[in-house]
C-alpha cells in the first residue's frame, strides 16, 4: 500500500471552494493592485481585474489573464532581491501558494510586508492539512500542505500586533493577515531563531487541533467582512 493510498491521507475539508472565497474576496475588496507567489495553471489569478504580478518560475498558464496582469518566471526569492516595489502599483492584496515549506512561506511573507501598506491583506494558502501526511516536507499525497500550517503559530509568538483570520475554504484553508506593518522587522532579525526552533523541526506532525480546524471560521464569517471594511476605510 502507497503511503497516499493509506485512509484519510487525500481527504478534503472545507465549506467554499477556496477559489470562489477569493473571486468574492476580489470583487468585495476591489484592489488597486495584486501580487500573486505561486502561479501554476492561472486559475487564481485571473481573478484579478487590477494591475497584478504572478511570480512563478515554472507555470503551466491553463487560464486566459487580463491584459493588465504580468507573470514573472523567477522565483520569489530572486524577484524580491532585485525589485523593492511592484513597478508602479500599490499592492493592497497578495496570495501566497509558492513553495509548500515553512521557511519558503515565511521568506514570502516577509518580503510582501515590506512592500505593502498598513491597510493591506495577506492570504496564504495551504494553511489546514487534513492528514498529517499531506504535512511532511516531501510531497507523498496530491492534496499536499507541506509544513505551512507552522505560519499561524509563528506569527502568533513573533507578531502578536498582527490580525489573523483562518477560513474554512476547501481543500486546505486560507490564513487572512491583517494589520501589516511594513517597518516592522521582527521576523527577518529572528528568521534564524525561527527556524531553530522546535517549531521547525522537519516533519514535524502537525498537533490535532490544526488537522480538526479548531478556530477557523466561516468563509463569509462577519469578522471576515469587517476586517475587508476596515482596510478598505483605511485605504
Amino acid at each position: 500500500m502507497s503511503r497516499s493510498s493509506i485512509p484519510g491521507a487525500e481527504a478534503r475539508a472545507g465549506s467554499v471552494p477556496y477559489l470562489q472565497f477569493l473571486a468574492d474576496l476580489h470583487q468585495e475588496f476591489a484592489p488597486r493592485g495584486y501580487v500573486e507567489i505561486g502561479v501554476r495553471y492561472g486559475s487564481s489569478l485571473q481573478l484579478a481585474s487590477c494591475p497584478a504580478i504572478g511570480i512563478d518560475p515554472a507555470t503551466a498558464i491553463a487560464h486566459p489573464l487580463p491584459e493588465t496582469t504580468r507573470v514573472i518566471h523567477k522565483t520569489s526569492d530572486a524577484y524580491f532581491a532585485r525589485e523593492r516595489g511592484f513597478r508602479g502599483f500599490t499592492a493592497d492584496l497578495a496570495f501566497i501558494d509558492g513553495m509548500h515549506l515553512f521557511e519558503f512561506a515565511l521568506r514570502d511573507f516577509i518580503a510582501l510586508e515590506r512592500r505593502m501598506p498598513a491597510c493591506g491583506l495577506i492570504i496564504m494558502d495551504d494553511i489546514c492539512p487534513n492528514h498529517h501526511l499531506q504535512a511532511v516536507r516531501r510531497q507523498e499525497t496530491q492534496a499536499w500542505t507541506g509544513d505551512v500550517w507552522k505560519m499561524v503559530p509563528c506569527l502568533r509568538k513573533y507578531r502578536p500586533d498582527l490580525s489573523l483570520l483562518i477560513v474554512d475554504t476547501n481543500p486546505t484553508g486560507l490564513l487572512l493577515v491583517s494589520g501589516l506593518d511594513p517597518l516592522n522587522r521582527v521576523l527577518s532579525s529572528a528568521y534564524d531563531e525561527i527556524l531553530a526552533d522546535d517549531l521547525a523541526v522537519l516533519n514535524r506532525p502537525p498537533p490535532s487541533e490544526v488537522l480538526l480546524r479548531d478556530g477557523v471560521i466561516y468563509p463569509y464569517d462577519v469578522r471576515v467582512a469587517e476586517t475587508l471594511v476596515g482596510l478598505m476605510e483605511a485605504r
